[in-house]
This record gives structure tokens, sequence and C-alpha cells, in this order.
């Protein structure tokens, strides 16, 4: 029994010094969390996750339109009306 707690410990502590969950207990000097940023570095970290998923999608094929003052990434003109219309609907 001795052996099978220390296995299931030892499996414990990996998953969460996987999951980050032990960041701050060593040093946290590899992982810099939401807490840690600035606002400014947070701001320019989503604007750069927000053009690299741009990038993405316009890679994948998806064109971006500009109906009624609203950009929308779509496949074709019928799907990016749908989308403006939902987002219409939502405001």
């Amino acid at each position: 029994m001795g052996i099978l707690k220390s296995k299931a410990y030892m499996l414990s502590l990996m998953a969460l010094a996987m999951d980050g969950s032990f960041s701050s207990n060593f040093g946290g000097q590899f992982m810099k969390g939401k807490k840690d940023l600035t606002p400014e570095e947070f701001e320019r970290l989503k604007a750069l996750n927000e053009q690299k998923r741009k990038e993405l999608l316009l890679k994948k094929g998806m064109k971006e339109w500009d109906i009624n003052g609203i950009k929308i990434l779509a496949l074709n003109r019928k799907n990016a009306e749908r989308k403006v219309a939902n987002i219409l609907r939502d405001l």
C-alpha cells in the first residue's frame, strides 16, 4: 500500500507541475501569468494574438469584408452579411 500511495503522490505532483500550478513555488521566472503582466503588456499581447489569429484565418481562405462599417472575416459575402446581422441583433 505504501508504494501505491507514493506512486499516486508522484503522479499528482507531476500533473500539478505540468498544469503550471507550481510556477510560483519554483520562482516563476519561466511562466508569466496574467497577474504578473502590466496592463500595457497585456494589451500588447492581446493585439499580437489577434493579429496572428487574423493571419491564420486569411491563410485558410477567409476574406475580410467591410459591411456597414463593421469589418468581418468570412468565407463569402453571404456569410459576412449573416455575421453582421447577428452582431447588430445582439447590440
